[in-house]
């Protein structure tokens, strides 16, 4: 137990113990999905070394957080030169109390069980498909050519959800009450444009809101094309306007 001689509830810490301002802290850009329902963030790793499937997937944790999304796991497969490690949850502690109670987890087949069943949002009636894609979800290969190729699941996600537009060397993804809302002509604070264009820093600003706050599932084809990797820090690619939600 850490005892601390200040008032930790006027701080802000990144571990415990935290105030009770950010044990309650609630994103405002969380997403609403119908009753019995939620809404999913799906991604591909990046295909390079550890270091770059770091960076990339700190982002999706943090879009995953800020948008109460629950963030579905691509298979098990083999890491890039870590060729005894095939999770990511070896590496993150995405499966403890304090990230789960941020960031709900599943696994894809957890997924796949769940919405390619009758009105689900992965419905499908193909049954070879289903049994090919579940096996895929449970351990896939990189390689296209191979039958259980990653990218065969990766590519329904891609056809079924809706596939992020942020290309980090192109865009800064800016979280904005009034954007979220009323889109970015809703953004006329002088200061709040200056403080965009200056993290930006000649980047074209990508808003969240509605077209990536709807779909059921937010797929990050982050893998895929070298445009759509997320090769940057989160903290020089997502901007929060409102230093509180930041």
């Amino acid at each position: 137990t850490i005892e601390c001689d200040v008032n930790v509830n006027a701080l802000a810490y990144w571990n415990s113990p935290q105030g009770k301002r950010d044990e309650e802290f609630s994103s405002p850009f969380h997403v609403t999905a119908s009753p019995g329902k939620r809404k999913y963030l799906t991604f591909e790793p990046d295909t390079g070394g550890f270091n770059n499937i770091r960076m990339s997937l700190e982002n999706i944790f943090v879009i995953a957080a800020a948008t109460g999304r629950t963030l579905v796991l691509p298979p098990p497969q083999i890491i890039y030169l870590l060729y005894n490690r095939r999770s990511f949850d070896e590496f993150f502690p995405i499966y403890n109390e304090s990230f789960q109670k941020r960031v709900k987890v599943i696994t894809s087949k957890e997924l796949l069980i769940t919405e390619m069943g009758k009105g689900g949002y992965l419905e499908l009636d193909d049954e070879s498909m289903k049994e090919k894609l579940l096996l895929i979800s449970e351990g896939c290969e990189k390689m296209l050519s191979n039958p259980l190729s990653c990218y065969v699941l990766y590519d329904f996600l891609h056809k079924r959800g809706y596939t992020a537009q942020v290309k980090d060397s192109k865009n800064c993804l800016v979280f904005d009450g009034y954007a979220f809302k009323g889109g970015p002509s809703a953004v006329t604070s002088p200061r709040t444009t200056r403080n965009i264009e200056t993290f930006c820093g000649g980047r074209e600003p990508l808003y969240y809101g509605s077209e990536m706050a709807d779909p059921p599932i937010l797929h990050f084809r982050t893998s895929h094309d070298d445009d759509y990797r997320i090769l940057n820090h989160f903290y020089s690619v997502i901007y929060f306007t409102d230093p509180v939600v930041d």
